[in-house]
């Protein structure tokens, strides 16, 4: 589910760049709700797939995350500023959503067990 829902936000993030004003604000809204659902849910695989004390190493994983809030912004201006385009920033973020997505897919086996 989280996989369909990621993919959604990026093919939305692809759109918003080059829409006009009314399609634009209605896919970055997307965008903006999809990335703001899914969040609660990466913190589900460590406990859901890993056993005992990897659970901890997990959400510590998860937690390093927070460094997106640093790169991702670093990573648009850059991108923007190689390519020579004020589009192209949103473009490498929306392409690391679809990417992120795909991730998941591959690593995703199945339901999580049962919590106890």
């Amino acid at each position: 589910m989280a996989i369909s829902i990621l993919l959604v936000a990026g093919c939305a993030s692809f759109a918003f760049p080059t829409a006009g004003p009314l399609v634009g604000l209605l896919t970055l809204s997307i965008s903006v709700s999809v990335f703001v659902a899914v969040q609660p849910l990466f913190w589900t695989f460590p406990t859901g797939y890993l056993a005992d004390r990897a659970k901890a190493g997990g959400i510590a994983l998860i937690g390093t995350g927070n460094l997106g809030g640093f790169v991702a912004p670093n990573l648009k201006v850059w991108a923007d500023m190689h390519f020579h385009s004020q589009r192209a920033g949103l473009y490498v973020l929306a392409t690391v959503t679809v990417l992120c997505a795909g991730l998941i897919s591959v690593t995703n086996t199945g339901p999580p067990p049962a919590l106890e």
